[in-house]
């Protein structure tokens, strides 16, 4: 007779019974069915309440649900009956952060050390929690632990960075005098709660973060770290050079920040101005003074696109300041309710709050106003229009490559109904808000007629696994992908950077950088100006899922040139009649100075292989070599 449930072997103990649930539940977890894995953790403690190992992976099954509350309860019990596991406390203590208890998340992390202080990422995560209550300084002593731990923790020269700013706003010099008093007499501050000793020893530490902070370009951080080394070696000529180039870099950028409060006097009622302002002082990590800038911007002209402001939605909840940008689009709604951009700027804020019904809501009285600008006629039979159950074609790529103008120039063809706005990121970065939050970008439809609709985010062709996420839902949709000469690409997305005011580096300083940096793949990296050109592994990966006759591939090149013979291959491949503009104007484009040559050819030199392969593995001459 086969046996469903282990307590049904009426020979077996509660304990023996208990551990049967237990190994049901990992078995679970290797099948990844979460809520399973939590039922049977759950049985085996009730059997063997002193089950200290189940109670520890029920909070771990429960953080994996976001079960948050939950979680910490199963882990204060793992660690009531076993207290020397230091995972149950590290764990409690992400649990802990996910739910806003800084202070307890904090003696979590420092009872996790006091029981193993070589894990890195108790003290990273301590570092996260510190700096959340503005404890700066010992936010900076853990992150320092956490590298001399382990080098090259993502995202940690950026944490401490911005930890390091915070400090220096209270004043530069104190900070680099108490840092590197510090690091003359290996003081340890007796209030310190991480224990981190500085010393003479860190050198390299020292050194390395000092680089890496740089790199991110926090040079207020990198301008302290520069003075730590030279604390412990003054006369070495290569650090100072280092730190004369952060220090010039620094006044630039305090020039350029007065430039713009200058420029904000002197047009008080320039959008442009408080722009530029918030852009530069965000540079800075100054921001509060960035977020009234910005605020300022926004209230001169509320009717503009969300990219715009890029890092600025993260900032604001970082800040807890997210409340108040939603109010400044619900105020500029009632001035201007026929509004699209104000509607879809207030829904992405309310999704960033969780708020996803309410959000929809938005995005869809953003549809409504634009078919009612664009469609005034559709306006009569508003009972005729549907929702779109899905999209019938994406542009996916590449970014700098004419993605912006092809959009448009689709959008006018009579049988073609544009997205609400061109790029979603649905599948690339925004995939945990839903199908139902995708689908309400998308404007209504008149039910049986042959409409087509699709959008542009150029994030899809270069961020790994959209490929086959977009193939479980929509296996038939077609795809269609600009490729620009990576060279041009690569200088294009760079002063367009630069005139957003996101950029301060040179353009051969922003790609020596790159090269230098250890890149182990191209994929899902929005901010680098090399890997977004390196073709050939994104396309590998888009033909390995969807059939070829799906993907219609094109040179950037040939559609600046003849944008109406493209038009007429991209119609034919959406299987549409042709159908030609009143005129092709470039979206999106600006011009640039003239590159040098010796930084072309560094260009050239990188993408030529890839470049080459990319042919031989399509079957198309792009010839972006040259000779």
């Amino acid at each position: 007779m086969s046996q469903s449930h282990p307590e049904a072997v009426t020979n077996q103990t509660p304990h023996q019974i208990a551990v049967d649930w237990y190994k049901k539940g990992e078995q679970a977890v290797c099948d990844q069915k979460t809520q399973r894995a939590v039922t049977c953790y759950r049985k085996a403690t009730q059997l063997n309440p002193k089950f200290s190992w189940a109670y520890h992976k029920l909070g771990d099954s429960l953080s994996g649900l976001r079960r948050w509350k939950a979680a910490v309860t199963a882990y204060r019990q793992a660690i009531e009956l076993k207290p020397d596991f230091f995972w149950s406390y590290h764990n409690l203590g992400n649990a802990l952060s996910q739910m806003g208890r800084w202070n307890q998340a904090i003696n979590a992390y420092v009872e996790a050390i006091q029981i193993q202080p070589d894990f890195c990422w108790s003290y990273y995560n301590l570092g996260d929690a510190l700096a959340q209550k503005q404890r700066w300084g010992d936010a900076v002593e853990a992150y320092i632990q956490a590298e001399k731990l382990q080098q090259n923790l993502p995202g940690l020269s950026q944490r401490l960075g911005q930890v390091l700013n915070q400090q220096a706003q209270l004043g530069l010099k104190s900070v680099i005098q108490q840092y590197c008093q510090r690091v003359k007499t290996s003081e340890l501050q007796s209030e310190s709660i991480v224990k981190y000793q500085f010393s003479a020893e860190d050198f390299e530490v020292y050194l390395r973060l000092a680089q890496a902070l740089e790199q991110e370009q926090y040079l207020l951080g990198a301008i302290i770290f520069y003075q730590m080394a030279l604390t412990v070696q003054p006369r070495n000529q290569l650090i100072i050079k280092q730190f004369q180039q952060v220090l010039l870099k620094q006044s630039e950028l305090e020039k350029t920040v007065k430039t713009a409060r200058q420029a904000v006097v002197n047009y008080p009622n320039s959008y442009q101005a408080h722009y530029e302002l918030g852009a530069v002082l965000s540079q800075q990590q100054q921001w509060d003074a960035a977020i009234s800038a910005y605020f300022e911007a926004i209230k001169l002209q509320p009717e503009q696109p969300s990219w715009l402001y890029q890092g600025l939605w993260e900032i604001l909840i970082q800040q807890g300041r997210l409340e108040e940008a939603i109010q400044l689009y619900r105020e500029a709604i009632a001035s201007y309710p026929h509004s699209v951009w104000c509607y879809v700027n207030l829904g992405e804020m309310l999704t960033r709050q969780g708020k996803i019904e309410e959000a929809i809501q938005c995005y869809q009285a953003a549809a409504y106003h634009k078919v009612q600008q664009f469609y005034p006629d559709w306006m009569n039979h508003l009972d005729q229009l549907i929702p779109v159950k899905k999209p019938n074609f994406l542009v996916i790529g590449t970014q700098k490559g004419g993605t912006t103008s092809l959009y448009y120039y689709l959008a006018q063809h009579p049988q073609i109904v544009p997205s609400l706005i061109k790029e979603i990121d649905y599948w690339s970065h925004k995939y945990e808000r839903g199908l139902e939050w995708y689908l309400a970008h998308f404007l209504p439809q008149f039910k049986g007629q042959n409409f087509l609709t699709g959008e542009a985010t150029p994030s899809y062709l270069d961020s790994q696994g959209v490929a086959e996420r977009l193939y479980k839902v929509f296996p038939n949709i077609k795809l269609i992908i600009l490729l620009r000469n990576p060279i041009d690409r690569a200088i294009s997305h760079y002063y367009q950077w630069v005139s957003l005011k996101w950029e301060s580096r040179s353009l051969q300083e922003a790609i020596q950088l790159e090269m230098n940096q250890s890149q182990n793949s191209f994929w899902n990296q929005p901010n680098r100006y090399l890997a977004r050109g390196v073709y050939l592994e994104f396309i590998k990966e888009w033909m390995a899922v969807f059939p070829r006759e799906q993907i219609l591939i094109l040179k950037s090149e040939d559609f600046y040139e003849n944008p109406a013979q493209v038009l007429t291959q991209i119609f034919q491949f959406l299987g549409l009649p042709d159908y030609s503009l009143p005129e092709y104007k470039p979206y999106n484009a600006r011009s640039y100075p003239e590159v040098d040559d010796n930084i072309q050819n560094t260009l050239r030199d990188y993408f030529k292989p890839y470049n080459q392969a990319l042919e031989d593995l399509l079957g198309i001459k792009f010839n972006w070599n040259g000779g």
